[in-house]
C-alpha cells in the first residue's frame, strides 16, 4: 500500500515455567504453549487470548529420569475445578477465557508413594491481542523520503496473517488502494516538506472471524 504526504512498540514478555525442586521429592517439568497466532520469526512464547486453546503438559523426574506414570492417577484443575483426571494423563487442554489475567492450571497426583499426593501449579497469562508499527527511525525523526512501515500482529485467534484485517490511517486519512501485503504500507515524503512536519500514522488490526478480537497501534513522526 502506497501513499504520498508516522512507532509505538509494547509486547509482553514470554512468561518461563520453572518446575520445583527438592531433595526429598520427584521434581515436576511443566509447561504450555497457545494456539495463537503471532508474527513471523517471532521467537518468544504465543500468549493465549480470549478463546485461545492452550495445550499444558508436564512429566516428573526423579534422579534425572522420567517417572512412569502409567497407572498413576492424575487430576487436572482449572481454578479450583476438577476439568479430568486419569491415569498416565500428563497433557490437559483448556480454552482459555476471559479478557485478561491469568488461568491457574493445577497437576495432582494423589497416593503418589505411601499416600502422599504431589501438586505442582502454574498461572498462566490471558492476554489482549498487540500490534506494532515496526520502523527503523531513531526517536521518530525522519527525513523526506519513503518511509517502509510494517504492522506485526501478536496474539491473534487466526492461523495466518490473511486472516487478519490491517486498516490504515495517514494523518487520519484512509490511504488508496490495495494491495497483496496489507501488513505493510509505504508513505512517500516530498522533498519540500518543512522541517518538524508531523505525520501521524494509526493503524486496526482485526480477526476477520470476530471482529471484536482487535487492537490498534500509532506512531507520531515529525521531519527533520
Amino acid at each position: 500500500m502506497r501513499v504520498t504526504v508516522w512507532l509505538f512498540v509494547f509486547l509482553s514478555a514470554a512468561v518461563a515455567i520453572t518446575p520445583a525442586h527438592s531433595k526429598n521429592a520427584p521434581a515436576f517439568w511443566i509447561t504450555w504453549s497457545a494456539n495463537s497466532y503471532t508474527a513471523p520469526h517471532f521467537t518468544g512464547k504465543a500468549l493465549p487470548v480470549n478463546g485461545s486453546v492452550v495445550t499444558v503438559v508436564f512429566e516428573l523426574i526423579e534422579n534425572g529420569q522420567v517417572v512412569n506414570l502409567a497407572s498413576q492417577n492424575v487430576r487436572w484443575f482449572l481454578g479450583t475445578v476438577l476439568i479430568q483426571q486419569g491415569r498416565g494423563m500428563k497433557e490437559f487442554t483448556f480454552k482459555a477465557g476471559g479478557s485478561g489475567g491469568a488461568r491457574l492450571v493445577r497437576v495432582d497426583l494423589p497416593n503418589f508413594r505411601d499416600g502422599a499426593t504431589l501438586v505442582k501449579s502454574v498461572q498462566i497469562p490471558v492476554v489482549e491481542p498487540q500490534v506494532i508499527i515496526n520502523a527503523p527511525y531513531v526517536k521518530n525523526a525522519v527525513a523526506p523520503n519513503e518511509l517502509v512501515l510494517q504492522a506485526l500482529p501478536y496474539y491473534f485467534n487466526v492461523r495466518r496473517a490473511s486472516e487478519l484485517l490491517f486498516s490504515w490511517n495517514v494523518n487520519n486519512e484512509a490511504p488508496e488502494g490495495t494491495t497483496s501485503r496489507p501488513e505493510n504500507l509505504t508513505v512517500t515524503l516530498p522533498m519540500g516538506i518543512p522541517a518538524k512536519s508531523k505525520v501521524f500514522i494509526e493503524v486496526e488490526v482485526e480477526n476477520i472471524n470476530n471482529r471484536k478480537e482487535a487492537t490498534r497501534a500509532q506512531a507520531l513522526f515529525t521531519t527533520r
